[in-house]
């Protein structure tokens, strides 16, 4: 995987080969488009879109706005948001509609954060945006860690447990999870302390008990990579890249 920091809101572009299946954003109605002739596709990542939390525009991050130009000239066919996408989803998504998602030439999906609302809240589709995606040998799933305090849902988990199912040919290569919160520090002594300022759980989340056995066991076939967004107030850098384990490896 090519990792590329594309500028200081934190997008990375990841290119990747493998088909895709063909999904519609919600936001801008743009469908996922197949792999190039060469067989690879990009991906761009990035997230807390509306800016400083005393952002009361309606529109999202001055910086996100400004690049809009550079953001398209990438050729991503695939933009994916970890989450705080918007202030106020319902009094922002006129000007949002306008400044961002119309001028947007790829598919754009987001991984619900802490202030996104309905989307954040709603219990019953744990798999939000795109996903699950089989992208050729690679596995892309958006999970919300908002709707149960942190803990990932039945549909997650179900998708997670899938993957153990299949035969050696199906197996992914690489599979991607996306996320807002790091729901994989909280309880982890190891990062804990990076993140405190974030949204946390208040009585602890599912990763440790139920979660990360089944990332344990994925990762004996295929690379893993959790990457979240939601960074808190005091956080020590802009970017945080660690293995965690062999084929586990968490960015933040």
């Amino acid at each position: 995987m090519t990792r590329t920091l594309v500028y200081s809101c934190g997008l990375w572009l990841c290119l990747i080969a493998g088909p895709l299946i063909a999904q519609r954003s919600p936001f801008n109605g743009l469908v996922v488009l197949p792999a190039d002739s060469t067989g690879h596709y990009r991906i761009l990542i990035g997230g807390h879109f509306h800016g400083e939390s005393t952002n009361r525009s309606g529109y999202p991050a001055a910086t996100l706005l400004a690049n809009i130009d550079t953001i398209n000239s990438l050729g991503a066919g695939l933009f994916l948001s970890t989450g705080d996408l918007f202030m106020d989803p319902v009094k922002d998504m006129p000007r949002y509609q306008r400044s961002l998602f119309h001028k947007l030439k790829m598919p754009l999906f987001n991984a619900p954060g802490n202030h996104d609302g309905a989307a954040a809240d709603d219990g019953v589709d744990e798999l939000v945006g795109v996903g699950p995606l089989r992208q050729g040998r690679d596995y892309l799933l958006m999970v919300n860690t908002e709707s149960r305090n942190g803990s990932i849902g039945t549909d997650a988990m179900n998708e997670l447990t899938s993957i153990l199912s299949r035969e050696d040919l199906y197996w992914p290569n690489r599979l991607f999870i996306i996320s807002h919160r790091p729901i994989w520090s909280e309880d982890d002594p190891q990062y804990s302390s990076l993140f405190k300022d974030n949204t946390r759980s208040t009585f602890g989340t599912n990763f440790q008990k139920d979660v990360y056995p089944l990332l344990g066991k994925i990762a004996e076939h295929a690379h893993v990579y959790w990457i979240s967004g939601s960074l808190g107030g005091n956080a020590p850098s802009s970017i945080f890249f660690q293995e965690h384990a062999p084929n586990i490896i968490y960015i933040q």
